[in-house]
């Protein structure tokens, strides 16, 4: 019988973020007639260290940041073979190639992903310049470097200078039975979303997801008493959360805004919502787009270098509007809001547009090539 191919994963954590849910995802779902599986950790800690399986070994690091994970992996390398040390973080890819530039040739080989824009807008002119500096040294170091979406794949092969041949797509999976199965749950609180139209919005408070555009869109939406019926709700958490109270206050949409905190279970806000928005500065695959969408949402989204015009066809299972132009995202989300048959159409459509990211579809993208 053929030896099955060890493989180490490594990231920094297994928070609750996108990026660590689809690691944990292939956790449950490689094959193990053909892998082994371990996982790295710089610290065990996260949301989704809990749903491991059993049969992971899994190795915390107990690093304080990644510059410190680095001598603890080597060490680790060099005691106990694998095949392959495959990243799934983009702080973790610099920490792969420093340390496979001081193991040398053989085993392990690295596979690296790359699952956000290269050079986000937002950063510094030195940071970026950085980036592009360690990326670049350190990605060469790679077998293979996954990217999530084909605009992620042009940018590594043109900014970075890595051949094509040793890119490869691959697709998240991001839709399972137990996302459906969630989508149907009942929402239990005080605020009933029956009561209204709502138009819901899902991710972390940072600069990347631009909720500044999304409210100041809605704000425009609802002027002059119009919408009177119309909630925002934005699911999520993080550092910019008061200055997103801030703008709500000076935009005097406190009583049409919800800020519903980070939830579990975002699916049954998407499925029940009016409209799903993304209004993102950059994304690589926007997972909760992909999610929306097959949760039968009608949904608008911005549409950033990369992810967004892979998923939507402009039109025809939803709408993409140029990014941080509030008053065009307000004329989509009223055009949906003044057009059921448009809404319904973009519902009924959404779900097949997104069916190659299931599960048993997507995680054979993972390690068909190795």
């Amino acid at each position: 019988m053929k030896n099955k191919i060890k493989i180490l994963f490594i990231r920094p954590t297994m928070g609750k973020g996108g990026a660590d849910r689809v690691t944990w995802q292939l956790l449950k779902f490689f094959d193990r007639e053909r892998f082994i599986v371990s996982l790295g950790v710089m610290r065990a800690e996260g949301d989704f260290m809990d749903g491991i399986p059993e049969d992971v070994d899994v190795i915390n690091f107990r690093a304080k940041s990644l510059y410190w994970m680095v001598l603890p992996l080597y060490r680790h390398l060099k005691t106990y073979a694998y095949d392959y040390l495959y990243s799934t973080s983009g702080g973790t890819n610099i920490v792969a190639g420093v340390v496979k530039q001081l193991i040398g040739k053989g085993l392990p080989a690295v596979v690296l992903s790359e699952r956000s824009s290269l050079f986000p807008p937002h950063k510094g002119a030195v940071k970026k310049a950085t980036l592009k500096v360690l990326k670049g040294t350190f990605y060469q170091k790679a077998k293979w470097v996954t990217a999530v979406s084909h605009g992620i794949l042009d940018q590594l092969e043109v900014e970075l200078s890595l051949p094509r041949t040793r890119l490869k797509v691959v697709r998240n999976p991001l839709i399972d039975g137990q996302l459906m199965k969630q989508k149907e749950e009942l929402i239990d609180q005080l605020f009933q979303i029956d009561s209204y139209r709502t138009i819901v919005a899902v991710g972390r408070f940072v600069p990347q997801k631009d909720y500044p555009t999304l409210i100041r869109a809605f704000s425009e939406l609802i002027q002059n008493g119009k919408y009177n019926d119309l909630r925002l709700l934005i699911l999520g958490d993080g550092p910019l959360l008061n200055d997103i109270k801030n703008l709500i206050r000076v935009t005097k949409t406190q009583d049409s805004v919800i800020l519903m905190g980070y939830q579990k279970n975002p699916y049954k806000y998407m499925a029940r919502a009016d409209i799903f928005v993304l209004s993102s500065l950059h994304e690589g695959l926007p997972g909760v787009l992909v999610q929306a969408m097959a949760c039968g949402a009608a949904c608008v989204s911005t549409n950033c270098r990369t992810g967004p015009s892979e998923l939507i066809t402009d039109g025809i299972d939803g709408f993409l509007v140029p990014v941080g132009d509030h008053t065009a995202l307000a004329q989509r989300m009223e055009m949906l809001l003044e057009n059921p048959a448009l809404r319904n159409k973009f519902r009924e459509a959404a779900p097949a547009a997104v069916r190659r990211y299931q599960t048993d579809q997507a995680i054979r993208s993972y390690f068909e090539f190795l």
